[in-house]
């Protein structure tokens, strides 16, 4: 229900240890999940806050934005009702998308922690259990392996909720602003 972060820096005659089993004096443990955490990720954007944010995902239906240096839970996302299976931050580190057993995708901005986008993965075996993010030249795409054994595709340039109004921010993020209606009803 941990995930921890060490500094490898301070590991020091590895080669007399047993592999995996260097003990380290500098480590974070990141703790506050409820149930067992299966994934976890760095920012790609270290402008974002003081220090670098990692994120976990859980089988207690939420995931997390942390300080990587300090260990304080930053926020933690409460839109799933099932394990969330899969969580992936865009390249550029702006946006941070989680996927559930619930069959719902839902991206948040990560400098404001406030969700923007979600989309449902239908009725039928709706899981999504792998997020990957593509930014490249004009194409910024997100691939989602669901559950019914198929791969959806997102063109994020097409979605009103991530583009729209969107200003450069000083951390080079795109911040969108709020919009009442970015979400497909449940």
């Amino acid at each position: 229900m941990t995930a921890r972060v060490w500094n490898v820096e301070s590991i020091y005659n590895y080669a007399e240890s047993i592999p995996g089993l260097v003990a380290s004096d500098s480590s974070v443990i990141l703790s506050g999940h409820r149930h067992s955490v299966c994934n976890v990720g760095w920012c790609p954007n270290n402008s974002i806050g003081e220090h670098a944010m990692i994120a976990t995902s859980s089988f207690d239906h939420t995931a997390r934005l942390w300080d990587s240096v300090t260990g304080a839970c930053l926020k933690v996302f409460i839109d799933h009702n099932c394990p969330v299976y899969a969580m992936s931050f865009s390249p550029d580190g702006c946006w941070f998308a989680t996927g559930g057993g619930d069959g719902w995708l839902h991206i948040y901005n990560s400098e404001t922690k406030d969700i923007r986008w979600s989309w449902y993965a239908g009725a039928v075996k709706p899981g999504v259990f792998e997020i990957d993010w593509q930014i490249h030249g004009n194409i910024n795409r997100i691939a989602l392996a669901l559950e019914c054994r198929k791969v959806a595709v997102i063109d994020v340039a097409r979605v009103p909720a991530l583009n729209t109004g969107a200003v450069r921010h000083e951390t080079g993020c795109w911040v969108v602003p709020q919009i009442d209606q970015f979400r497909m009803s449940r």
